[in-house]
């Protein structure tokens, strides 16, 4: 069973992180191998936070750095949009092509760094969300109009063998009953039922950092 949705507050604990001169609030949770979770518009929303329990609750510690937006805010569409335009327009939010650098993804990097430094083992695990999720392990529905399958074919090509996608079907008539415009696959989308997709994709974005975070160094 899920953990129910929560501020993060409850059970994470707030440390102020600065790197490069650059201070950004990182909430921390768990004992075992790091996972950094990069949140969705809008922020750290109570359903991000559900994620990151089911992470920490699997062995791990899970730091949740806050880029942008109001932590333990419920989502809402008043909310999404202006924090949606601020990513859009702010140099530090154009990121996410292979290779490439922005003040965010530098600060994120050496986070990831510092938490391996600290906790060792074979790396840390990092999964994004929404703008922040290019990364090799990807999730999308099929008819969601934000993340589309051109993004994806773009990975493919980029990543090769190093991309993995989990697609799951929300055109008209869809077995589960999942809206056509459902976009948020870990979080507000996620179906705690054995056999559901959404289910399915969290089985093996867990199983993923099993393989990778748990073998030898």
């Amino acid at each position: 069973m899920f953990p129910e949705d929560r501020p993060v507050a409850e059970d994470f604990e707030r440390a102020e992180v600065t790197i490069d001169g650059e201070t950004k609030p990182v909430w921390r949770s768990g004992s075992g191998p790091g996972v950094i979770i990069m949140h969705e518009v809008p922020s750290i929303t109570p359903e991000v936070a559900r994620f990151a329990r089911i992470v920490r609750d699997r062995g791990f510690t899970v730091c949740l750095p806050k880029m942008f937006g109001t932590v333990d805010r419920p989502v809402s569409g008043g909310y999404v949009v202006p924090s949606l335009l601020h990513c859009c327009i702010s140099r530090e939010f154009q990121v996410l092509e292979a290779g490439g650098s922005s003040p965010i993804t530098d600060w994120l990097r050496k986070l990831c760094r510092q938490v391996h430094e600290e906790l060792g083992g074979p790396g840390v695990g990092a999964l994004g969300m929404c703008m922040t999720g290019n990364f090799a392990l990807a999730l999308r529905f099929t008819a969601d109009p934000v993340c589309t399958r051109a993004r994806f074919k773009t990975l493919r090509r980029e990543l090769g063998e190093g991309f993995e996608s989990i697609e799951i079907d929300s055109g008209p008539g869809n077995p589960w009953g999942i809206k056509r415009i459902a976009h948020r696959v870990l979080t507000e989308e996620l179906v705690d039922d054995d056999g559901h997709p959404t289910k399915q994709a969290l089985d093996r974005v867990l199983g993923f950092f099993e393989e990778r975070l748990r073998r030898p160094a």
